[in-house]
């Protein structure tokens, strides 16, 4: 390889002509607090600056590694970046921690006279400003099309926009990643966390000496080191990227996957990458990584992948004669709209053709329960589910089909949750239920063998179902919060109490009704505790003390008499026979009824046949 080695300033590196592109195929953006720390405590270490000294010790050169670039160190070009092959992670801290710095002080300046601001140039490290046909052109020094616009309006503001309410907020993981370490270090250099750092009093630094300090900590960058390696030869770019990970450098598997696809498929029209973009747009959406909607994606392809063999089963089905199939990026679009779904359905998306999917006939029930799934907190029906909906879209199962699946999912995974035992014993159940799906298309008769696959999946989910005292001793609680109050746990105990008593309710109903979610009323009535809360008691906030009640029959009635009234005139068959099970509840009550619910509910999963 011709490479020419050169050591530069942090100054030089971003000064002149030099602007800088990180390639299609790069890794994301992906620093965490523990790298942002280490970096602004590195750079405030070497500075010199301390508590009695505010000036930085020029001297100190601190060294911030190899940065290695595609193009000709001596022609920078603002039209023809060089391409970062390794050190974007760095190069992208420096320019925040430039921008944090100036907005610092900038913000500061706002509200003083012109003669009595703080005066800095850390503009230029930020934007090169050139020429093009004639027109005066801001170009941002570090260009990534995955972080448009977020980061040249958002961060960088090239334009100068953001005084007159320019925004572009963070609308992808890398984005927000970006974003939290911005503030981050936007939060270190603070007054009052700088001054912690230095060991001084926040009250005793002044505004100037403040803004001083920041303007001399970004000098001492500005004075850093770097070794940065040129590459002449652009078409080696991908194997240098590959070697260097051999090397020793952290790439994970989703890195390389998307530098494979950027490398087999990507061409000067941007197609890939747009492709890419919507992919990783929908798995935020899912408010998921990347990483993991690659597992479970690939599972459903293969259910004996794991975790760390996502690589090794992308380069077995996509690959031939290690050309990348055309279809795949197609094939991964389409499980990120599923994936997407699973974890967040939305009655307005298109879905196996038609609109508004959850919205019609039982869908709201798949919908429902898919809800249900995600805040118990539990992912391993993921990649089962992808399968499923892969079918569905192939018309290989249909929709009664693919809801009876999602019922069985659900009902049994509530046991499980109601235990907080999440995976333990059913993940053999998953994997030979998925095996099976998989197989599925290739079946000589699909309609006998997908009910054989639902039968046996039932069978070997209630062998794998807790104990039953392990389930009717739990005394599931509600927290009586808003929703958006609810920590992780109070909102899965109360999804869990929602669903045991809406599937009782289902069960008990006095209806002939099957029309389209002909139990909506059900699912929409709010949790009515049967001994008021203002009465003292341990127990007066689990699943015993609570029944369905719609919301237009709520009532402040505190007499007996009354309540029992209210329950009467409901529509919930469950909620009128109340009053028929416990003519005198009271506290004592509460645990007798809080066994036979969960004896009941367990019961009825094991019950459980839609045919």
């Amino acid at each position: 390889m011709d490479l020419d080695v050169s050591v530069k300033s942090v100054y030089e590196l971003f000064s002149g002509k030099n602007v800088y592109t990180i390639p299609n195929y790069q890794r994301d953006y992906s620093w965490k607090d523990e790298q942002s720390k280490e970096f602004f405590e590195d750079i405030l270490k070497t500075s010199g600056i301390n508590s009695d000294n505010f000036e930085i010790n020029e001297s100190n050169k601190y060294f911030f590694g190899m940065i290695s670039l595609i193009g000709d160190k001596s022609g920078a070009d603002p039209n023809r970046p060089y391409s970062v092959i390794d050190g974007q992670q760095r190069i992208t801290t420096m320019l925040l921690f430039y921008r944090a710095i100036e907005e610092t002080i900038d913000n500061l300046n706002r509200e003083l006279p012109d003669d009595a601001k703080y005066s800095i140039d850390i503009e230029d490290r930020l934007i090169c400003k050139t020429t093009i046909q004639g027109e005066h052109v801001n170009r941002v020094r570090l260009l990534k099309g995955a972080l448009d616009p977020f980061f040249p309006v958002d961060i960088i503001d090239s334009e100068r926009r953001k005084k007159d309410g320019a925004t572009a907020p963070p609308c992808s993981d890398e984005q927000m990643a970006v974003r939290d370490v911005y503030d981050y270090i936007k939060d270190c250099i603070s007054k009052s966390k700088l001054s912690e750092s230095l060991g001084i009093d926040s009250t005793d630094l002044d505004d100037h000496t403040y803004k001083r300090i920041l303007d001399n900590l970004s000098k001492h960058l500005d004075n850093a080191q770097v070794i940065c390696i040129y590459h002449q030869n652009a078409s080696d770019a991908h194997t240098l990227f590959r070697n260097l990970n051999s090397r020793g450098i952290a790439l994970n598997q989703t890195d390389l996957i998307k530098s494979d696809v950027f490398s087999n498929l990507g061409g000067d029209d941007g197609l890939v990458e747009h492709k890419w973009s919507i992919v990783q747009q929908n798995v935020y959406e899912a408010n998921e990584d990347m990483q993991k909607f690659l597992y479970h994606y690939f599972q459903s392809k293969d259910s004996k992948v794991k975790t760390t063999t996502v690589l090794k089963r992308y380069n077995e089905k996509y690959k031939s004669e290690g050309k990348l199939e055309n279809n795949f990026l197609e094939d991964l679009h389409k499980g990120s709209v599923f994936y997407k779904n699973i974890t967040h359905p939305d009655d307005n998306e298109e879905l196996f053709g038609e609109t508004r999917y959850f919205s019609k006939s039982n869908h709201p029930s798949i919908k429902r329960n898919l809800i249900y799934l995600q805040n118990w907190r539990v992912e391993h029906h993921r990649s089962i589910l992808l399968k499923l909906f892969e079918l569905r879209e192939k018309e290989i199962i249909d929709n009664r089909y693919l809801k009876k699946m999602v019922d069985l999912i659900a009902y049994n995974q509530c046991l499980f949750s109601i235990v907080g035992n999440k995976t333990k014993g059913i993940g053999s159940a998953y994997r030979n239920a998925l095996t099976s799906l998989i197989k599925l298309p290739e079946e000589e008769n699909i309609h006998v063998r997908k009910e054989e696959i639902y039968r046996q999946f039932k069978n070997d989910l209630l062998n794998k179902l807790p104990n039953k005292d392990q389930i009717i001793d739990k005394e599931l609680r509600y927290s009586c919060k808003s929703i958006e109050d609810m920590k992780k746990d109070e909102l899965r105990q109360y999804e869990i109490i929602r669903f045991v008593l809406s599937k009782l309710a289902e069960a008990r109903q006095e209806s002939t009704n099957q029309s389209n979610d002909a139990y909506k009323f059900i699912r929409q009535a709010s949790l009515e505790h049967i001994v008021d809360r203002e009465n003292q008691g341990d127990n007066l906030n689990i699943l015993g003390n609570i029944l369905l009640l719609e919301q237009r029959l709520h009532d402040d009635k505190k007499e007996w008499e009354e309540k029992l009234k209210m329950y009467e005139s409901s529509s919930i068959t469950m909620t009128r026979e109340f009053a028929d099970d416990y003519p005198d509840f009271n506290q004592e009550n509460i645990l007798d009824r809080n066994k036979k619910l969960l004896d009941e509910f367990y019961e009825l999963v094991k019950s459980i046949d839609q045919s």
